[in-house]
């Protein structure tokens, strides 16, 4: 593991050193104006662009940005609508108090899934590396299985469970589709046809009524993003295991490695976020120094431009 990662480092410098010498230059689209002194003629409006070297830092925050990127197409399209209707589905398909006889039923089936991939798990022991695909289906059906025999404790132990908690995951989820829906139409209305500020003009009126007001529903709209990032990971490592590994995060049940994969997948996607909120909230972020580095330096980066224009297609169609 350790050699990979170093090999990976070892890529990831040499990737960005070649790179910076022919795209490390950022192609600023300026309109000069030109006139006569006598002010006879008038005044002609010329677009051009003006060049300057980035520092290698900022190529740096670029190159991470751009990982992050990928992240933020795939697993936060996905999640953008997956979230809202699994914290809606916790809530409908919670845990329904049963009684001895149906409880004592689901544990012979559960015994019997259990049976089957312990049998297919101690297989895996006789191969020094079991194929990636399978393992990946069999770490997916381990997971169901914990899954689905929680839940049959809880119908029957604790008679179905907290209810309030199922409550706040049905109201959360309602929140999160309304926070998805607003998401998805300023990308189309702001970002991509730029015919109105949509949630910029929300945020400056906010910010009129309470000072901290347009901030903190600033913060709502970037959370939820972050939120999606992850839940479409996971969703997409249900969906297709056979090229996706799941790393599931259980209170009081997280495993290390499923620990470090999200903070990792946080970390890298938190740059893209990053620029992307600055981006959709250009109106609202103008006249700060993270405007300055996301959509006036690395977004007009030379030949990188163009993949923060039709990247927010490819997030649509997740």
């Amino acid at each position: 593991a350790i050699k990979g990662q170093i090999i990976l480092l070892l890529i990831y410098i040499i990737l960005v050193l070649v790179t910076y010498f022919f795209l490390g230059v950022a192609e600023v689209p300026i309109t000069r104006l030109q006139g006569c002194q006598n002010d006879e003629c008038p005044m002609k409006s010329i677009k051009t662009t003006q060049n300057f070297k980035v520092s290698f830092l900022l190529y740096l925050l670029t190159i991470l940005a751009l990982l992050g990127w990928l992240f933020l197409m795939i697993f936060g399209g996905i999640g953008l609508f997956s979230l809202p209707f699994d914290l809606i589905n916790m809530f409908r398909f919670r845990p329904r108090p049963i009684n001895r006889e149906q409880y004592r039923k689901r544990k012979i089936e559960l015994g019997e899934r259990a049976e089957k991939l312990i049998k297919q798990g101690e297989s895996y022991k006789s191969k020094k590396k079991p194929p990636r695909n399978e393992y990946n289906l069999f770490t997916k059906d381990v997971w169901m299985l914990e899954q689905d025999f929680n839940k049959n404790e809880s119908s029957y132990q604790e008679k179905g469970g907290n209810i309030i908690v199922h409550f706040l995951a049905l109201i959360m989820g309602i929140l999160g589709l309304c926070l998805s829906i607003l998401w998805i139409i300023h990308i189309i209305i702001h970002n991509l046809a730029d015919v109105h500020p949509l949630l910029n003009y929300i945020f400056n009126g906010l910010d009129g009524v309470l000072s901290f007001l347009g901030v903190a529903v600033f913060g709502l709209f970037s959370f939820w993003l972050s939120w999606c990032v992850i839940s479409g990971t996971f969703k997409f490592g249900i969906r297709i295991p056979y090229i996706f590994k799941i790393y599931p995060m259980r209170v009081r049940g997280t495993y290390m490695n499923a620990f470090l994969f999200n903070v990792e997948l946080i970390l890298f996607s938190s740059v893209a976020i990053t620029q992307f909120l600055t981006i959709s909230f250009n109106n609202y972020s103008r006249i700060t120094h993270i405007n300055v580095i996301f959509n006036q330096s690395i977004k007009n980066l030379r030949g990188l431009k163009y993949f923060w224009e039709y990247s927010l297609y490819a997030m649509l169609v997740m």
